[in-house]
């Protein structure tokens, strides 16, 4: 026998067995949930990086802004239906914005790194946090906790106006239904179907804290290796005609942006569990400012257009012990 034939025949049957394989992973189909056990410990580190031009007064001003948050997300118990009672814990707080009043930064892993008065809201956040229960799904059945935390930071803050202003903004933030819909549109991820490689389901938020929009959600499960999902989403961003001013101080304030949003996730497939997420947005449209406030002040009002770039970056990593930095 010719043992060039043989070795060649064999190389060939490895290539179409390897090419087989590959093609049963592409056609399997797969639920994709989160299942959470009672004990796990994550840290999660988000930063959102983003760049503002707005014309005030007829006169253009740009903005760039880093926010970043480190959390402790601990799950400390699973119900039988796969409902997760998770801890989240504020940890690390990051605030860097240039404008052309100035600069300003303030990052809580750095001893020296003193508080400034934009960051004062983000500072007081350190140390508390609330208790979700989350489904298999990545919806919010319950928030525990947020009076206690709301308190807290109210004791942090400088007594005063501009505790007032800030408690007033930051309840509208720490409401149930702020907290509910913040985690939802970053965690109610999952298709309600078995899916595969090329395959997209989707899902729209509508958006009526902080930056209100309607969301319009596609994901696309594009690529399975090593255990993990890699799925593309895709946004169509438009105005919530729905949504409520937001109040600070005697401002009410009110959003109207149009825009896209794209990115990529990973996924650990055991768990459902996000490993890596990161998501480009390119906004425009308006901010409308209504200060309600006693005369000279009270009625007036002014309309800010705005365009917004962000790239919003998410790791989660398992934690073995307290909280990294």
């Amino acid at each position: 026998m010719d043992n060039r034939r043989f070795k060649t025949g064999g190389f060939v049957v490895a290539v179409m067995i390897a090419i087989c394989a590959v093609q049963a992973k592409a056609d399997e189909k797969i639920l994709y949930k989160l299942k959470l056990q009672k004990g796990q410990k994550y840290y999660i580190k988000m930063t959102n990086e983003q760049k503002i031009s707005q014309t005030i007064m007829g006169q253009e001003q740009n903005m760039d802004t880093t926010m970043g948050m480190g959390i402790d997300f601990d799950v400390n118990d699973v119900n039988d239906n796969g409902d997760a009672w998770i801890d989240y814990t504020y940890k690390w707080v990051q605030f860097r914005q240039k404008t052309p009043m100035g600069e300003s930064e303030y990052d809580s892993s750095k001893k020296d790194s003193k508080v400034t008065l934009e960051a004062q809201n983000y500072a007081a956040l350190l140390g508390e946090g609330f208790t979700l229960l989350i489904t298999p799904n990545g919806d919010v059945k319950d928030v525990k906790g947020l009076e206690k935390m709301r308190g807290n930071i109210q004791n942090k803050l400088p007594e005063g106006p501009i505790r007032e202003g800030a408690m007033k903004g930051l309840e509208q933030y720490l409401s149930k239904e702020a907290i509910k819909e913040q985690t939802e549109s970053s965690m109610a991820i999952y298709p309600d179907k078995t899916v595969g490689i090329g395959d997209s389901w989707n899902k729209t938020f509508v958006l009526s804290y902080g930056l209100t929009a309607i969301v319009e959600n596609t994901w696309t499960l594009k690529n399975r290796e090593n255990g993990f999902a890699t799925i593309e989403i895709v946004s169509n961003i438009k105005p919530n005609p729905q949504a409520k001013p937001m109040e600070i101080g005697t401002a009410k304030i009110s959003h109207e942006f149009s825009g896209k949003q794209q990115g990529l996730i990973k996924m650990q497939e055991s768990t459902g569990q996000l490993s890596h997420s990161k998501a480009e947005h390119q906004l425009s449209g308006q901010m409308k400012i209504v200060d309600t406030g006693s005369p000279p002040g009270g009625g007036q009002e002014m309309t800010i257009p705005m365009k917004i770039n962000s790239i919003t970056t998410v790791e989660i990593n398992e934690r073995k012990q307290d909280t990294p930095k």
